[in-house]
This record gives structure tokens, C-alpha cells and sequence, in this order.
């Protein structure tokens, strides 16, 4: 992670951690918790819906299922803990793939990529990891 931070030039630490359990994952707090979900609505519109008006998001933790994917009570304990579904596109992705895609989603909606003259005061940004 900082030697990714330091290549992109980057100004915020992406927290890499180890794998956790369902329990301990659904124990942890941030501003918007994502769980990734095959079929579930697309990142931006849950992102949307979850944080209406807010032009800044504080931080925003996305949780990527292990390889074969949430067991359906995992699923089912995660929302029950205000985790929010989350589709990360409409094919199923591999564990290694599904975490870089999400941080590549969440920096376009913050606006690290936006292009010159666009308007910064749509951007979304999440300030922490």
C-alpha cells in the first residue's frame, strides 16, 4: 500500500488488513460499509442512495467475499449489521481482482480521474481509507 501510494502520488493510505471473520467484520463502523454481492446494485448508485447530498464521504470500507463467494448467512449477518449490497459489475471477479476494482470505482467517484475543466463540486470524495 505505500509503495502503491507513493507511485500514484497519492495523498491517502488505503488500510489493507487481514482477513477477517463475518462476526469481526460485522462488528466494524465507518461512514458507508459495502459488502460486494454478485447481482447487487452497481457501487455508484449505492453509494448514492446511501450518502444523498453529502458531497464528502469519511471513510468507506468494502468487504470482498472469500473465493466461491458469501455463504448466504454471511450475507444475511453482514446487512443485519447495516452493511449496504454491492455490485462490483455483472461478472463474478476473483477475490485478487474484486478489491483493486472497487478502490479504482470509489477514486473515479471521488474524482481522481477527473479531466481538466470538469466540475470538482461533483466530486464525492472519501477522506479516509
Amino acid at each position: 500500500a505505500v509503495a502503491a501510494l507513493e507511485q500514484s502520488r497519492g495523498v491517502h493510505l488505503t488500510d489493507i488488513t487481514a482477513c477477517r471473520t463475518t462476526e469481526q467484520l460485522a462488528g466494524l463502523t465507518s461512514d458507508v460499509r459495502l459488502v460486494a454481492v454478485p447481482g447487487a446494485r452497481a457501487l455508484p448508485e449505492v453509494l448514492e442512495r446511501s450518502t444523498p447530498g453529502e458531497r464528502t464521504v469519511g471513510e468507506v470500507c468494502v468487504a470482498i467475499g472469500p473465493e466461491g463467494g458469501w455463504s448466504e448467512g454471511e450475507v444475511t449477518s453482514l446487512l443485519g449489521s447495516g452493511w449496504l449490497p454491492v455490485g462490483l459489475g455483472p461478472n463474478v471477479l476473483r477475490t485478487e481482482h474484486a478489491g483493486p476494482l472497487a478502490v479504482a470505482v470509489l477514486a473515479a467517484l471521488c474524482g481522481r480521474w477527473r479531466g481538466p475543466g470538469e466540475d470538482p463540486a461533483r466530486d464525492r470524495r472519501p477522506e479516509g481509507r
